[in-house]
Parts: structure tokens; sequence; C-alpha cells
């Protein structure tokens, strides 16, 4: 496959001006190590050497600004508190899906006491994740570990609002970024996952969907950490617009589960 790198200190929603400057280069030839070409290009500078699969530039320029405009009405829309979540929706979805974002789209908050280690280590190994999440997944594994900072994921998807909407599946891919090199606060972490439909074969028992998300840890102290989650879906299918939305309003409640989990 091939890779772009993009070295950049803080603004996010240039980063993908930076496409006019691509610099390709093999992965299997050229490890994240060797990365040593810099960037710059408007307010993208020159900083620790990265390397970014395009698909994730993409993705980070649509949805990181969400994480920064938690009380920015113009940008976000309250929807509901649910358990100590927060969720939001964006304010102009044809905005959204304009810009090259999927159908529906989420973006959640909470606190959780723990450390951003125990968050992360718990996020990454998704072997586990059906063993806790009770809200949203029925199976879960990763299919291949491409890299250190990468993994191919598989997941089964429960069924929602009594069954209405059928299990949907997704396969996609998993990175795990540093948030100082992306203009976040130093110790935090995002992992962003990118839709790779087509790499895992189809469960017949369930509809392939797609699906894109970024999950944010930042450090409060040390054993607290404000997560926030965005994710944007295509469940597939003919389904009524206010059932579509109504699950997907559940699906951010993965981090209230996720905190009762690790704070029992």
């Amino acid at each position: 496959a091939d890779f772009v790198y993009l070295h950049h200190n803080f603004n996010l929603t240039n980063m993908f001006a930076a496409k006019a400057y691509k610099f390709y280069a093999k992965a299997a030839s050229l490890s994240v190590a060797a990365a040593t070409i810099g960037l710059t290009y408007g307010n993208l500078t020159e900083c620790d050497s990265s390397v970014y699969d395009i698909r994730v530039g993409n993705t980070l320029s649509r949805l990181s600004p969400y994480l920064k405009s938690m009380a920015d009405s113009d940008v976000m829309t309250l929807r509901k508190e649910t358990n100590g979540v927060w969720i939001f929706s964006p304010s102009d979805e044809d905005k959204h899906r304009a810009n090259g974002g999927l159908p529906v789209a989420r973006i959640a908050t909470t606190t959780i006491k723990k450390s951003i280690n125990d968050i992360s280590n718990l996020w990454w190994n998704v072997n586990e994740r059906k063993n806790w999440d009770s809200v949203n997944t029925e199976d879960s594994n990763v299919v291949k570990s491409l890299s250190v900072e990468e993994q191919l994921v598989y997941l089964q998807g429960k069924p929602k609002k009594g069954g209405v909407i059928s299990s949907r599946d997704f396969s996609y891919n998993m990175f795990r970024l540093e948030g100082k090199n992306l203009g976040f606060a130093s110790g935090s972490v995002l992992f962003v996952q990118i839709s790779a439909p087509t790499e895992v074969p189809a469960n017949k028992k369930s509809v392939r969907g797609d699906v894109n998300s970024i999950l944010l840890l930042e450090p409060i102290d040390a054993g607290t950490t404000k997560v926030s989650y965005v994710i944007e879906m295509d469940v597939k299918g003919w389904l009524p617009v206010k059932v579509v939305n109504a699950a997907a309003d559940e699906t951010p409640l993965t981090l209230a589960v996720m905190r009762d989990h690790l704070e029992r």
C-alpha cells in the first residue's frame, strides 16, 4: 500500500491541503522510524517523523474539528446526556456529508477515572471488546497486526432497536497515534478507525456497513481521563431515518460501558 507523509504541528483543519505535496513510499520497504521527509505547507510544519496512510489524513481532517468544538453550537448540536455521556451530532449534517462524511455521525464525551494507559490498552485489545461492550459488540477480533501501531479489525455489531435493525458488521484499519503530534495535549492518544469493508470476507449473518471514527484520550490528571469519540456510519439497507438516528444515539454509549468496566 502507498503511504503519504504528513508532518505537521497543530492545524488539523488544514492537514489535508498537504495532498498537493505527496511523498510516497512502499510500506513494505520503509518503516515509520525511517520516515525523514519534512513538509511545510501553510500551517503544516515539519515535526516528529510519522507516516500516515492518506485515508487517515482524510478522516482526521474531517472529524477532528468536532473534538475541538464541544461547546460550539454552530458546529455541533447536543442531542442528549445519558449515563454520564454527552452526545452530539453535526449541526450541519448536509455539510458533513458534502465533505465526504458518511450518512450518520455522532460525537460524544465523558470522563473516566482511569489512566490513559489503562483505557488505551483496553481499546487497543479488540479481541476482548466483545466481553465488555454490551451496547454494540457481538464479536470482535484482530484479523491481522499490520505494524506496532496499526491493525486490521473485524467487529460484528448487535441488532438495534429490538431487532428492527439487524446485525451490522464492519471491517476497518485501526491506528494508534500520539496526540501531541496532532495538536492535542502532551500525553494524549488518538485511535483512528478507517473503514476497509472488502478486507475481511462477508459474514452472511450480518449486513456489511462502513464506519470511521476517532477516539481521543486526554489526561486530566494521573488517574483521570477525558474521553471523546467521533463516529460516522453507513449502516446500509433501507431503514427509516428516525430508526437510524435512534440507533446512532446508542452507539456512543460504548463509552459508558467502557467506563463502568474500568472503574468497577
